[in-house]
């Protein structure tokens, strides 16, 4: 018997989807969690940013065997904030009596393999905190856990409200979807942030305006700016604050990832970051996504405040992991 992977076709989605919901059973959840249908993935697993293998296994001197679907991964790329672009892996499972025969790792390289050539900063995916026969095989492989973020995620009810709801902004300030002008002021204020947070920004504005305003964009951003009057000729604007964030694929299907949101002026009423992510949830139902969700350093009580007034539900069982340049080439070796 041998095992192989190959890319994944549409007939493969009525096998991958009940595979899908076998892999949710397994870690706990109900399979009412798997929200996507088989149309979703029709519609959203062929020439668009998501990427899905499969792993068959085959029956030797079998000529009248057919190969059956022994696992699954899904990844896709987007953008690490201040590091560039990176490749997530929202899936990898393989079934129990298939497993440690060295196919998950095969998963994990080919995911390697398109971080690695789209020089990428890293690969990045989450991992349950109890899943502790997971996290032994991803430190095997050298990953590391960011286990000072907490997930979180709005969607329904919250979400609509979150849309309806009026928002109050101070006279003369406004929020637009971002323009290629506007880099250099976002990057000053991703540098901002990376001190704020203690990271080291290693994306330069050539980067943000390649992998955001070219095809294929890697992430997308929204800004906030003020009317700003000056002593001779016509008024302008000031950009006061953004927000970067991407398409990703989750169990819910199409979702929104928002990486950065950062506001300069005084928001003691947060009327400027919920403007901010207003304008990310108008984009999120334009292109039917369900969901918006981020992660936030669970130290800073200010946004976790503001992200309970917002409903906002934390996801406290996950934990964000990655292998850096150096683990992925050593993956890859």
């Amino acid at each position: 018997m041998a095992w192989s992977l190959r890319k994944g076709t549409r007939e493969d989605i009525p096998a991958l989807l009940t595979l899908t919901k076998e892999f949710a059973v397994s870690l706990g959840f109900n399979e009412g969690v798997v929200k996507f249908r088989e149309e979703d993935l029709l519609r959203d697993g062929f020439d668009t940013f998501l990427k899905f293998l499969i792993a068959e296994w085959l029956t030797e001197g079998d000529s009248n065997a057919k190969p059956e679907m022994i696992g699954y991964s899904f990844y896709y790329t987007c953008y690490a904030g201040t590091e560039g672009r990176m490749v997530y892996i929202e899936d990898i499972y393989v079934k129990k009596e298939y497993q440690r025969k060295g196919i998950g790792r095969a998963f994990m390289k080919k995911a390697a393999e398109m971080a690695n050539d789209l020089k990428c900063c890293k690969l990045g995916w989450s991992c349950l905190d109890d899943n502790t026969e997971g996290l032994k095989f991803y430190y095997r492989l050298g990953a590391k856990m960011l286990d000072q973020l907490t997930q979180m995620e709005i969607e329904g009810r919250e979400m609509k409200k979150l849309l309806s709801n009026p928002v109050q902004l101070s006279p003369g300030v406004g929020v637009r979807f971002g323009v290629q002008e506007d880099i250099p002021a976002v990057y000053t204020f991703m540098k901002e942030l990376a001190v704020v947070n203690g990271d080291t920004v290693t994306v330069s504005e050539t980067d943000l305006v390649q992998d955001g305003f070219t095809d294929p964009k890697y992430f997308y951003v929204v800004v906030a700016e003020k009317t700003v009057e000056r002593n001779s000729g016509p008024s302008g604007h000031e950009i006061i604050g953004f927000s970067t964030y991407f398409f990703a694929y989750s169990w819910a299907g199409l979702i929104i990832y928002m990486e950065d949101l950062y506001v300069k002026e005084e928001d003691t009423e947060n009327s400027i970051r919920t403007a901010l992510m207003k304008k990310i949830a108008e984009f999120a139902e334009e292109n039917n996504c369900c969901r918006i969700a981020w992660s936030h350093r669970k130290d800073n009580i200010p946004a976790l405040k503001f992200y309970e007034r917002l409903e906002a539900t934390p996801q406290p069982r996950g934990r964000k992991m990655y292998l850096d340049k150096s683990a992925i080439a050593n993956l890859l070796a």
